[in-house]
This record gives structure tokens, C-alpha cells and sequence, in this order.
């Protein structure tokens, strides 16, 4: 017997035939005029056993394969779960050398997504890096698309933008004890600042007291505390201080610049993140209230019995984005795609190599209870 698991996907898509149309997120003229008779053979390769991320993603890719095959546009998705490492990707490989493949998805580790990469050389399919941002893979395969933006790319836009809206801030770092899971991010943020000659304060205390934050606030201009860390401890500690700030100095104007993860908190923290402005950048971002965000968690209920994660980024929608995406695209019309949590953007990082999106969302929270979110490609 072989070493390998497949998930079955005939008992899903025999359900999905009895889904009315008026369910779907996307009308199915959105495909329609690319319907084809050619089926997209497309490859899915999970390290299911990585978690409920793994699953919930492959779960959202399911619902995306409701809707092309409502529009009438046939795939043959092969599913594999491959395990933390890369023992089984030979037999995979094996299985599928006389297959024609057009798509392959997936990966997690930087050794399996080399292995991948590869393969999908040998098969000229394009390879699409749906999680992680941390490969060199798409310097040199021009077949690969990565869809998290590679860090060193994201912190440079990211830092761009916060140099252009806050140069002329009151600009204050909490460093925890001189550290933080960002501070890759911060140190460039700070290059920047002193390459544009910006002026800034530093408070790399382990802790971040009310009395801190008073000694270094000015009164009259913008004051912006950034966060060398994400975490909710870090967040919590600079929402206590702003609040006491507020109380003692109403007049003085004080936001909170912060980091992707914050997402997860802002139901929580939601009248703090509008009272004290808290922006921050990131790859992935979901209107939670649009029409069409609804109605997939509607959808998302109905099939699975729960709720999504609450993740950064929320891995359903992630694997719905990807499905229909690139499925679009294997007919040439990505171009007209939006996604639900991100907006493909990709470009070539440089010639000969592959692709990776770049596409970026600047979130500001606004104290009239609006929230402003800004593309940046």
C-alpha cells in the first residue's frame, strides 16, 4: 500500500450540486463567459496534520470550487496530505508524473515548498505559495506566485507610507526591554525615519506606564506610539496608558500604530481602536460587514457547522481567494478578480523569477467610528 492520503472530495461536490444559486458570493456570470469544456486539473498538496488552519483553508477552497462548477467551468482537484516534512512528496511525485497539471497549491515548510517548486518545473505548472513569506523560492522559478508578501517587501512599503503620513508626529517606540517579535520591522522604520532626518523617541523599559507616556507626549502636535511587538500583553499595556493619558491630558492627541496581527483583538479592543486612532498595515484584510464576507461566513456555517477561526489571516477565505483566483486566471481573466480578504497584485521580482503579491492594505481607525482602509500597490 502506498504511503500517502488522499481526502476525498466526491461526497463534497455531490452535496455542492444542491446549493441554490442565489447562495453564491460571486454571480456565476462573473464566470460564465470563460466556461469551458477542457477540465483545469489542479493539485492541492496540505500538511493537514498542521492544525484546523490546514483544514479550514482546504474548506474555503471547496466552497470557491462550488462556485466555478455552478458557472460551468470543470476542475479535477487532487488532494494530498503531506505531512509536517517531505518524506511523502516522492511518492506524490510518482503518482502524478503522467498526469497533465496546469495548477499546484500548497506547501508549508521552506523544504517542501522547494521540493514542490521543483516538481512543478518538471511539469510546467504554475506553483502558487499560499502561506508562508518566508522563501527565496520566487527568486529564481518564474513558474511560482506567492501570495504573502515576503517581508522585506512589505516592511518597505509599509514604512514608506508611515514615514509620509507621520514625518511631522510626535513619533514614541515601546520596546519592550529593548526587543519585540517586530523589531526586523522597526529597525527599518527607524532607518527611514533617520534617513528623512524625522526625529523619534525610544522607551525600552520592559513595561510601558501611564507616567512613561506623559513624560514623553508633546501637546502640540500628533502623538504616535509604535508597538515593537504584537502581541495582545503589548497591546493591552499601550491601550491602559493612552486611556489614562486621555483621562489626565483630554486635549493631547495620541494614536496607536501597530502590526497585522491586531486584527484579531479589534472586536474586542473596538472602542479603544477607534478613540485612539490605532492604524497598522497588512497583506490581508476582511470587511467582516460587506454583503459578500456575510454571506460566505453564512455559507461557511452551513456547510461546517461553526464559526472560522479567529486568525490573522482567517485561513477559509484565504483558501477561497486562492481557489478562485487562480482557477480564473488558468483561463486568463484573474485580472478581474477581488478577493475577500486580499486583493491579488502581483508583480516579477526580477527577471527570470517568479512572482509575489504585493498588493497592501493601510488600516486607520477613525474616532467618528468609520474605518479607513487604503490600497497600496
Amino acid at each position: 500500500m502506498k504511503r500517502r492520503t488522499v481526502i476525498c472530495l466526491f461526497l463534497m461536490i455531490t452535496v455542492f450540486n444542491n446549493v441554490k444559486s442565489g447562495n453564491t458570493f460571486y454571480s456565476a456570470q462573473f464566470f460564465s463567459e470563460k466556461a469551458q469544456n477542457t477540465p483545469i486539473n489542479a493539485v492541492l498538496l496540505l500538511p493537514a496534520s498542521s492544525g484546523n488552519r490546514m483544514i479550514e483553508y482546504y474548506e474555503g477552497f471547496l466552497l470557491a470550487l462550488q462556485e466555478v462548477k455552478a458557472a460551468g467551468i470543470s476542475v479535477n482537484l487532487q488532494v494530498f496530505d503531506i505531512g509536517q516534512g517531505t518524506e511523502k512528496l516522492p511518492a506524490i511525485f510518482s503518482e502524478l508524473q503522467w498526469t497533465d497539471i496546469q495548477l499546484i497549491i500548497g506547501g508549508l515548510s521552506d523544504k517542501q515548498i522547494q521540493r514542490i517548486a521543483d516538481f512543478s518545473q518538471t511539469k510546467h505548472a504554475i506553483y502558487v505559495i499560499p502561506f508562508t513569506s518566508k522563501t527565496d523560492v520566487p527568486l529564481t522559478n518564474p513558474l511560482v506566485y506567492q501570495i504573502n508578501t515576503p517581508q522585506t517587501h512589505l516592511y518597505e512599503k509599509a514604512s514608506e507610507t508611515f514615514c509620509r503620513k507621520y514625518k511631522n508626529a510626535n513619533i514614541i517606540f515601546f520596546m519592550p526591554g529593548g526587543q519585540g517579535n517586530k523589531s526586523d520591522f522597526i529597525a527599518r522604520l527607524q532607518e527611514d525615519l533617520q534617513a528623512q532626518g524625522v526625529i523619534f523617541q525610544q522607551h525600552t523599559s520592559k513595561h510601558f506606564m501611564a507616567s512613561d507616556l506623559l513624560a514623553k507626549v508633546a501637546d502640540d502636535k500628533e502623538n504616535v506610539i509604535v508597538a515593537s511587538d504584537d502581541s495582545e500583553t503589548v497591546l493591552s499595556e499601550l491601550l491602559s496608558a493612552c486611556r489614562f493619558l486621555a483621562h489626565e491630558k483630554p486635549e493631547t492627541a495620541v494614536s496607536l500604530f501597530g502590526h497585522p496581527a491586531w486584527q484579531v483583538s479589534a472586536a474586542e479592543h473596538s472602542d479603544d481602536f477607534f478613540r485612539f486612532r490605532v492604524s497598522f498595515y497588512s497583506v490581508f484584510y476582511a470587511d467582516l460587514m460587506s454583503s459578500q464576507v456575510k454571506n460566505f461566513r453564512h455559507q461557511f456555517r452551513y456547510w461546517y457547522s461553526r464559526e472560522m477561526l479567529n486568525s490573522y489571516p482567517k485561513y477559509g477565505l484565504l483558501g477561497y481567494d486562492t481557489a478562485l483566483y487562480f482557477l480564473y486566471s488558468m483561463l486568463g481573466e484573474g485580472d478581474r478578480f477581488s478577493g475577500l480578504q486580499t486583493d491579488f497584485y502581483f508583480e516579477r521580482m526580477q527577471e527570470g523569477g517568479g512572482w509575489i503579491n504585493t498588493n497592501l492594505y493601510w488600516l486607520q481607525f477613525r474616532t467618528d467610528y468609520t474605518l479607513s482602509v487604503e490600497q497600496l500597490k
